[in-house]
């Protein structure tokens, strides 16, 4: 079943929603099919729930590779008063929990990298959280990467890290990447030594899960959803509008928090060996 959402489905910059609008008589109402559950969740965290979670479908509009669909399911939960070591314990012991129940091969070990060392590692450069888009650009014109279509400094950045870092590492292992760039941090927290407060988990060549330390300040995170808005525009992405409840929410009090949010479809790949995302319609009929 499909969930509408008015107003906001989500204000990640690089994602293109799904709108339709609904009629009665002359008023006309846009909505959204959701790009993730998280606004609705953390309202819940700010009403007082401390372990959440939800199997949800979501939607993403012009996404279809052999890696993703426009539809997929994802799960989603929170852990009030946890921090990210308490996310990376829950991924660890669910993939461990299924690849007994499904009898396959678990990873073969557990790696915790850093994107400023992975910079240095396969770019011989030295990320900082201040480096600029023009320093980024000229790292790319030495490597020889394609930047040709970035028009951001976060289209610099996965430019160069898709081409030149990324699935380097043992595909074999479970491998948590953490301390992205400020500009990265989405909606987690920035540490005291600059690096965002989120990792993303890969296992055999994929990207299956996302996870911060969230951001619960509700000043700072209408100015960085403001900004998101601001960078749809850019890239010339559909326009949307902020949900304030969700801002409402966060002004009561969000308790200190981790999340995390998982493809399901992408760790059915991951378990099984299987190539193309499409070959997964006949299980969960997208």
């Amino acid at each position: 079943m499909w969930v509408l959402s008015a107003t906001c489905p989500g204000t990640e910059p690089s994602i293109e929603v799904f709108e339709t609008e609904f009629r009665e008589g002359s008023k006309i109402k846009k909505y959204f099919l959701p790009t993730s559950p998280e606004l609705n969740l953390k309202k819940l965290l700010a009403e007082g729930a401390e372990k959440i979670f939800e199997i949800a479908p979501v939607f993403r509009n012009g996404e279809r590779t052999d890696r993703h669909s426009p539809e997929f399911l994802m799960l989603e939960w929170y852990r009030s008063f946890a921090n990210l070591n308490r996310i990376k314990m829950d991924v660890t012991e669910i993939i461990d929990v299924l690849c007994t129940q499904m009898k396959v091969k678990p990873p073969a070990g557990i790696l915790h990298l850093a994107v400023p060392d992975l910079f240095k590692q396969y770019c011989e450069f030295d990320l900082k959280p201040e480096t600029t888009a023009e320093e980024l650009k000229s790292l790319a014109a030495k490597l020889q990467v394609d930047v040709s279509a970035a028009v951001t400094i976060d289209d610099y950045f996965f430019l160069i890290f898709m081409e030149k870092i990324e699935n380097k590492w043992p595909q074999d292992h479970l491998v948590f990447v953490e301390k992205y760039p400020p500009y990265q941090a989405a909606l987690a927290r920035i540490a005291g030594d600059g690096w965002a407060e989120r990792f993303e988990v890969y296992w055999k060549g994929l990207e299956l899960a996302n996870a911060f330390h969230e951001l619960n300040d509700p000043v700072l995170q209408k100015e960085r959803a403001i900004k998101d808005l601001q960078q749809k525009k850019l890239l010339n992405k559909k326009p949307i509008d902020l949900d304030e409840s969700f801002f409402s929410a966060l002004s009561f009090g969000m308790p200190p928090s981790a999340g995390i949010a998982l493809g399901l479809e992408r760790l059915y790949m991951a378990l099984t060996d299987t190539k193309e995302i499409s070959s997964l319609s006949r299980i969960y009929g997208l």
